[in-house]
């Protein structure tokens, strides 16, 4: 009852509870979610404070391994309460929470769910609090930026640049992809001309046989793809994203008509 009290934002019901014994930190739900834990998914600011007064634990993971911080963040949700992540960090700062870097069993971190879903404000506040931008998850090696690349997520990988150097755009996941690869691969075509603005390499190359759904050839001979050959493959939208992205980014080239990796011609200088 708790549960779907705190969802609705009853802070009313929700104290009652207390009055007549039920315990602050009893878990529920599908993933033993703490009522702590619901009050931020559901981002109940004053049902927060009010379970936090009477004691609840900061420091509880749900089965998942999720804080509560990593409740702050999912995708396609609207707040009812309309209550922003910075009014829930700052809460768990005064109670000295520092967890902020907590990864769960698939090795994402609170930050790698607001790069890919929240706003600009949610990653800047959570950057302020601590948490690092080049926390990298374990199977595909994706620090945030490769999140908010793949979703297409310009504020937070304004905000991701903003504190790193131009470096981190070389930086390679797990299967040797760069920033570039991952914004074309996904479609991301505000992504795709934000990377390039910032200086990405569009002649990267990916060598890796284990992306073999990229439509290219991947004999032994014919194993590689560079950003630009890839922009051709994936076509549409994100290729002429990706080609306006190097004419505002300075780079001289021009187009045929063909419709494959020939059809992106470099000056001689530049396609060495």
């Amino acid at each position: 009852m708790r549960q779907y009290a705190i969802e609705g934002g009853s802070l009313e019901v929700v104290q009652f509870l207390h009055s007549v014994g039920a315990n602050v930190n009893s878990p529920s739900g599908r993933f033993q979610s703490s009522p702590l834990e619901w009050a931020f998914n559901h981002r109940q600011l004053e049902i927060a404070r009010f379970l936090l007064s009477c004691g609840a634990e900061i420091d509880y993971l749900c089965t998942r391994g999720w804080t509560a911080v990593q409740h702050l963040y999912w995708p396609s949700r609207t707040w009812r309460s309309g209550h922003s992540s910075t009014q829930f960090l700052s809460m768990l700062c005064a109670q000295s929470f520092s967890e902020f870097n907590t990864q769960d069993a698939a090795g994402a971190a609170a930050i790698h769910r607001a790069a890919s879903w929240g706003t600009a404000e949610d990653v800047r506040s959570l950057l302020q609090v601590g948490a690092s931008p080049s926390v990298r998850t374990p199977g595909r090696g994706w620090t945030p930026a490769f999140y908010a690349a793949s979703c297409n997520n310009v504020g937070a990988l304004r905000e991701l640049a903003a504190c790193q150097s131009g470096g981190f755009l070389e930086h390679l996941d797990n299967k040797g992809r760069t920033m570039l690869h991952v914004a074309l691969k996904t479609k991301s075509s505000d992504a795709v001309r934000f990377v390039l603005a910032q200086g990405a390499d569009p002649h990267a190359v990916l060598s890796d046989k284990r992306w073999s759904d990229v439509r290219t050839i991947i004999d032994d001979k014919h194993t590689q793809v560079s950003a630009a050959g890839l922009a051709l493959q994936v076509g549409g939208e994100t290729c002429t994203a990706f080609i306006q992205g190097l004419k505002d980014a300075g780079h001289d080239v021009t187009v045929s008509a063909q419709d494959d990796a020939e059809g992106l011609f470099w000056p001689a200088e530049e396609a060495l």
